[in-house]
């Protein structure tokens, strides 16, 4: 992509009627010869409007400019006629005689080389027609030019990383791809979560979305207003910012889930019907509460970065930044990232797993696996969950590290454990014994046996499970450094 954003103004598609001559006016009984300054007074309108009809509907496209940048809107033609009966009408010749007066909106749309598109598309970077629709990408929020970014790098590698070199790295080119390929959407969202206020989230999630102007979206109401019916906030984003979001439910999970990874999202806005369009957005979260989404373990969706709470309260500081932003600032940032070369091999979509996403990964550990997390830990504290500890043996921790445990044992324990988590309210029912017994085996089978890392001795009905393998594997399954799940009070 360009260092300049090139965006193709509207006047310069292709006429879809190009075989037409300008010179006529169709409609009605007769052709209307237009006269030269009539037939300008038309072009000027094709510069600022384009005829587009969406879901069998008709409309007319004018950009409008606002704070954020441009955006399209949509006029239905018959308002659109309405609004130009005021200006000076067309009249034309029809044979040597001047035609009875029509409105100038009228006259365009009926004109044989108005600009006219069948439909909608979105593709950043891409030319104002799209297989004869109307791409919807009006450029950048910012005029590239050279210039000093330290205030941001700072910000990225020192606040917002804490200085992890790995994450830093990763960050800087899922930034760079972000204004390089606008048009693919890696299926990661970056997650800045911590219960510190006054951090530098707002004013790092704010930036990204700043450079690409109305393509961009800053929502401080959190995810509210992702769940709507009309859903135009999602219409030709390349940037979400949300702020103070947190999930709060399954509903709000899915829904953030499938924005982060699909590829086409269906449209709706107030009166006009539903239209599917390739959806381009990232999303940048940042929360007040350290578990702001559902992550679980292994999950690809998600960045989340160490904060550093230290600047919090050190207004110069962060002053200086918004300073830097507000004068030239984000068009330096923006000519940084157009040329910062990604380097070879680089995959956006395989995110680091950090300290702070595996952690929100152990709280949302799924019942089973709270099981086996703290049998592993401690053996003999986790068998005490045995609702009937006479029924069988005690297990047996081994010199060698090796756990001889009955099968029945381990079932009976599981379903204690379930209970205890039960009363607590974490879950809402308490596994039956089929159902606790076929989970138990299959997470055990998955886990442990399909590695050779733990054996089932059939006729006594054992498990032989070899304690500090087991851990690794589980570790490595999880995606959880194997420190943080088992620490030194671990028998």
């Amino acid at each position: 992509m360009n260092q300049q954003d090139n965006v193709t103004p509207l006047d310069t598609a292709k006429v879809k009627k190009a075989d037409e001559s300008p010179e006529k006016l169709l409609g009605g009984q007769h052709t209307r010869i237009l006269l030269p300054d009539e037939i300008k007074r038309l072009h000027d309108f094709n510069k600022r409007f384009a005829f587009v009809t969406i879901g069998g509907r008709n409309f007319i496209a004018k950009k409008v400019k606002q704070d954020t940048g441009s955006r399209f809107e949509f006029i239905p033609s018959a308002q659109f006629k309405e609004q130009t009966e005021s200006l000076s009408p067309i009249f034309g010749k029809i044979g040597e005689k001047s035609g009875r007066p029509i409105s100038i909106g009228a006259a365009w749309i009926a004109w044989a080389c108005r600009r006219s598109f069948d439909g909608l598309a979105f593709r950043p970077g891409g030319e104002r027609e799209v297989d004869g629709r109307l791409n919807m990408w009006l450029g950048f929020g910012a005029t590239p030019t050279p210039g000093n970014i330290d205030p941001w790098l700072h910000l990225t590698k020192e606040v917002i990383c804490s200085g992890d070199a790995t994450v830093y790295e990763y960050l800087i080119n899922w930034c760079a791809h972000l204004v390089q390929f606008p048009q693919e959407k890696p299926g990661v969202a970056i997650i800045l979560a911590t219960a510190e206020k006054g951090v530098g989230k707002g004013q790092w999630g704010e930036t990204m979305a700043m450079l690409f102007g109305d393509h961009g979206f800053i929502c401080s109401t959190g995810f509210s207003s992702y769940l709507k019916k009309f859903n135009a906030i999602l219409e030709n984003r390349v940037c979400h910012f949300i702020d103070e979001a947190k999930v709060v439910n399954e509903e709000q999970d899915s829904t953030l889930k499938s924005l982060i990874t699909s590829t086409f999202i269906t449209l709706e806005r107030k009166g006009v019907d539903p239209v599917q369009l390739r959806d381009c957005g990232r999303f940048i979260v940042a929360s007040n509460s350290d578990d702001a989404v559902y992550i679980t373990p292994g999950d690809r969706r998600y960045l989340v970065p160490v904060i550093n709470v230290s600047y919090k309260g050190n207004t110069d500081y962060f002053n200086a930044y918004m300073d830097w932003r507000a004068n030239g600032g984000l068009g330096h940032l923006l000519h940084f990232l157009l040329n910062h070369k990604i380097p070879e091999g680089f995959n956006v979509r395989e995110a680091p797993h950090t300290v702070k996403e595996q952690e929100s990964a152990m709280r949302r550990l799924t019942l089973v696996d709270e099981f086996l997390l703290e049998l592993l830990r401690d053996p003999y504290s986790a068998m005490e969950y045995r609702q009937k500890p006479l029924a069988t043996e005690r297990p047996v921790l081994s010199k060698d590290r090796r756990l001889d445990v009955e099968t029945v044992a381990l079932v009976e324990a599981y379903m204690g454990f379930a209970a205890a988590r039960y009363k607590e309210g974490a879950i809402e029912c308490v596994p039956s014994r089929p159902s606790a017994s076929s989970t138990v085996g299959k997470r055990m089978t998955k886990c442990f046996v399909d590695g050779g890392i733990c054996a089932m001795l059939p006729r006594r009905k054992h498990w032989l499970i070899n304690i500090d393998e087991a851990r690794k594997a589980f570790a490595s399954m999880l995606h959880i450094e194997q420190e943080l799940l088992f620490d030194g009070t671990c028998r």
